[in-house]
């Protein structure tokens, strides 16, 4: 501290003014924050669920940081987020290294550093007030990192041991391997993890979305509903694989195509939180990859749609297959929503009931007599709403018909997050 330090009441009174004029700005911290280690620390967020619980670690570390500065909490007083330390346990589940972990809270930290002694350095205190906050603040930002990040290690530890013994099975190994692209030796992989690779395949996954239902129990569950559906086509060979908590893939060795409808059935019956998804029935080695590699585009879908009421996806579902390609870059989607169905893509229920219209319409060949059937309407109904879906689109579709399909498509699976936010819509539609 220097010379002219103030008294200690003081700082905390100057941390809470500067800290407490910044609104949005504060707000738009975790944001920026989550969008770096997003970009450097790729380990971190390698699906949907861990984004999110990425993004929720960080703006929980950010408010109690915050709050810790602002209200002059001691460290040792301060309750580590539970967010932080269920992501150490997923980390760990999944082997990534620590030392991936450690690095991103020191990428947040500086972030979050330099945002706080840019608003110093605005703030129009005195030069030495000034100093004094940047060496207070200096201090206890790093007093809570090394504290939370002893907690989060001390986690990611006793989950790393816990899962480690899975992790060395043979069994779980060789499957990863296979899945990894790696030349196998068909008779001798099926022998070692005592399912037939050759056969005709339905990969599944399994997850839930709640972290504390990640237990022994809801793992059972998930064995019995694998069982079950086994039982449903008479399957001769599964293979279950724990990935973490909240995570587990299978396979289901089938007699025939058809098999995937039946087991589609069973799985749909069951009650309870575990969600499935499931690839198409595919053969040999490569169908074990490809089956698989499907099952976990449509969970990618089931959750960037932020439904948790649909229990079962499939990859043969209309359009989840496509539609979970262009997940890869979500914005790009949106954007392409809404240049290619203009107002047409706004979240009124008028504008659903006219993209409805027009999807069967289009489907069925432009035909005003099969989309009326379709949607139980009269022929002149469909007419009109088709004209004025083209009026709010402000062109007609003949010209670029499958980017309208594509662009209703995802309306259709994904919903909200990639409509427009205005709800203003027609007020002659019913």
């Amino acid at each position: 501290m220097t010379d002219s330090a103030q008294p200690h009441q003081a700082l905390t009174d100057h941390i809470a003014q500067v800290l407490g004029g910044l609104g949005e700005k504060l707000r738009d911290l975790p944001t920026s924050i989550f969008g770096l280690l997003s970009a450097e620390v790729t380990e971190l967020s390698g699906d949907g669920q861990l984004e999110d619980l990425l993004n929720e670690t960080v703006s929980a570390n950010v408010e109690t940081w915050f709050t810790a500065l602002r209200h002059d909490i001691p460290i040792d007083m301060v309750e580590p987020p539970a967010a932080a330390l269920e992501h150490a346990r997923r980390m760990a589940q999944r082997a990534v290294p620590a030392n991936f972990l450690l690095r991103a809270y020191r990428l947040g930290h500086q972030q979050g550093l330099r945002f706080v002694i840019g608003e110093i350095r605005r703030s129009g205190l005195p030069a030495d007030t000034k100093l004094d906050l940047y060496e207070h603040i200096t201090r206890v930002s790093f007093g809570y990192i090394d504290w939370v990040s002893e907690q989060v290690l001390s986690t990611y530890q006793d989950e790393y041991a816990v899962w480690e013994e899975d992790r060395r099975s043979a069994r779980t190994q060789i499957v990863r391997d296979v899945l990894g692209g790696a030349t196998v030796d068909v008779a001798a992989v099926s022998e070692a993890i005592r399912y037939p690779l050759g056969a005709l395949h339905v990969a599944v996954v399994f997850w839930w979305d709640d972290p504390q239902g990640g237990d022994r129990t809801q793992t059972d569950t998930a064995r019995a509903i694998l069982r079950r559906a086994a039982d449903a086509v008479g399957a001769y060979s599964t293979l279950y694989i724990s990935v973490d908590s909240v995570l587990s893939w299978a396979w289901i060795a089938v007699a025939d195509q058809q098999s995937a409808v039946r087991i589609r059935w069973s799985m749909e019956s069951h009650q309870s939180a575990v969600r499935v998804a499931a690839g198409a029935p595919l053969t040999g080695t490569d169908g074990f990859r490809r089956s698989h590699s499907q099952a976990k585009g449509a969970r990618d879908l089931a959750i960037a749609t932020k439904n948790t009421d649909a229990q079962f996806i499939s990859a043969t579902d209309a359009g989840v297959a496509l539609c979970s390609l262009l997940l890869t870059d979500f914005e790009a989607m949106r954007a392409f929503v809404s240049d290619t169905l203009g107002p047409l893509a706004n979240r009124s229920v008028a504008d659903r009931r006219l993209r409805e219209t027009t999807a069967a319409f289009l489907r069925l060949g432009s035909s005003f007599k099969a989309a009326a059937e379709e949607l139980h309407l009269h022929a002149n109904t469909v007419r009109y709403r088709i004209e004025r879906a083209i009026e709010r689109r402000g062109s007609n579709f003949r010209d670029d018909r499958l980017d309208v399909e594509v662009a209703l498509l995802l309306c259709e699976l994904i919903g909200s997050p990639v409509l427009r936010s205005d709800t203003s819509g027609p007020a002659d539609i019913e």
